[in-house]
């Protein structure tokens, strides 16, 4: 292959790229159900094979009924976490200065920008008070700390207005999508019997077992990506709890929810689950003290999120660092919200895939964290030849 030609094949492929990334943008409400759908049917293949080889095959059907019951039982516990952390956030909301809560309802009504100046006059001046009750003033690089609470608390009470409207706006489209998706998981899993016997139709011995192989490793890596994202949510909401519970920072159960929810969104998702907790102290703590939560915070984040978060699951999932946030900002870009929370498993899969068709295997090995191609086919299950 002369250069030139190499270059247009790489031209060529680039704007396959972008066509196809905006091709899946504009298709959002289509393929966002779908590839969630696809992904908890992976997950939850097991116990729907478990069940089916533990009863008669005219019972076959039980093991799509556990399999939805257990998302479904899932998605419960979550929803009673959220209503939990909601009516603690409420009993604690009415005992916020005045001028917070009135910037609050009026960034609620639709006033966003005065809103978020309101409220950063509001918690400048309780800042301020709570300097002047202990006799000094904290200042950095010359600007006073109190100032710096209302800059940044300000806008930080306007944006989660604005968050909790859109989820206000979107609860009806969320339960429709949530039904939507454990409807299309059933009916996968209901299918793949047949699509497994059409696919063997089509392809060589070889070729299907690579199929199998590839769609064994895809499922076991993303169950492995949800289990330790969920333990590590686990661990970093204790330790989260722990350093606030010691400065009687309220509303715990909302913290410690945000650190497990947000685990799942690599990076930016542990920095703003401790930036939160931070932002709330700026209102009911003196500058000093919400100097020490912020880093008690930041410690237990850098020590979670740079040691123990590769240690645990790097080796299982292969995924570079680097792509996983380039891919966080792609996918976030194509899927928005929804995008932040698919993004490393959507990448494991094309790392899967492209490790297990030679052509394609360079590009596996710079997206993975793996030196070697002989190790990242041995990670990703591809067969010796």
């Amino acid at each position: 292959m002369t250069d030139t030609t190499r270059l247009r094949t790489i031209f060529l492929g680039m704007i396959a790229l972008i066509l196809t990334a905006a091709a899946l943008h504009a298709m959002t409400a289509v393929f966002v159900p779908a590839v969630l759908a696809f992904f908890v049917a992976l997950v939850a293949a097991p116990l729907d094979r478990w069940v089916r080889a533990s009863v008669p095959p005219m019972l076959g059907w039980l093991g799509q009924l556990a399999a939805v019951l257990a998302v479904l039982a899932a998605l419960a516990v979550f929803a009673a976490g959220i209503g939990l952390a909601a009516k603690q956030a409420m009993q604690v909301f009415d005992n916020l200065p005045e001028g917070v809560i009135t910037a609050v309802q009026q960034a609620a009504s639709g006033e966003g920008g005065d809103a978020a100046a309101a409220a950063g006059a509001a918690l400048e001046q309780t800042a301020a008070d709570h300097e002047a009750a202990q006799g000094a003033t904290t200042e950095v690089f010359g600007i006073p700390l109190s100032r710096i609470a209302g800059l940044i608390g300000g806008q930080a009470v306007g944006m989660m207005a604005e968050v909790a409207k859109l989820i206000a706006a979107s609860t009806g489209t969320l339960i429709s999508g949530v039904i939507l998706v454990v409807l299309l998981m059933a009916l996968m899993l209901a299918e793949r019997g047949r699509w497994q016997r059409l696919l063997v139709g089509q392809l060589t011995r070889s070729t299907e077992e690579e199929v199998e192989e590839a769609l064994s490793q895809i499922a076991h890596k993303l169950r492995i990506f949800i289990v330790t994202r969920a333990a590590l949510g686990l661990v970093t909401a204790v330790f989260y709890g722990a350093w606030l519970w010691w400065f009687d920072v309220d509303l715990l159960l909302v913290w410690m929810l945000l650190a497990v929810l947000l685990n799942f969104i690599p990076t930016v998702g542990s920095i703003i689950a401790g930036g939160l907790p931070v932002l709330y102290a700026m209102v009911t703590r003196d500058p000093g003290t919400v100097a020490l939560i912020a880093f008690g915070l930041f410690m237990l984040e850098q020590i979670l999120g740079n040691v123990v978060d590769p240690y645990v699951q790097g080796k299982q999932v292969s995924v570079s660092p680097v792509v996983v946030l380039v891919g966080l900002l792609l996918w976030g870009w194509i899927w928005g919200i929804t995008g932040t929370l698919l993004a490393t498993p959507m990448t494991i899969v094309i790392v899967v895939i492209c490790a297990h068709i030679p052509a394609t295997r360079t590009f596996a090995l710079m997206l993975s964290d793996k030196s070697d191609l002989d190790d990242l086919l041995v990670n990703t299950g591809v067969r010796a030849a």
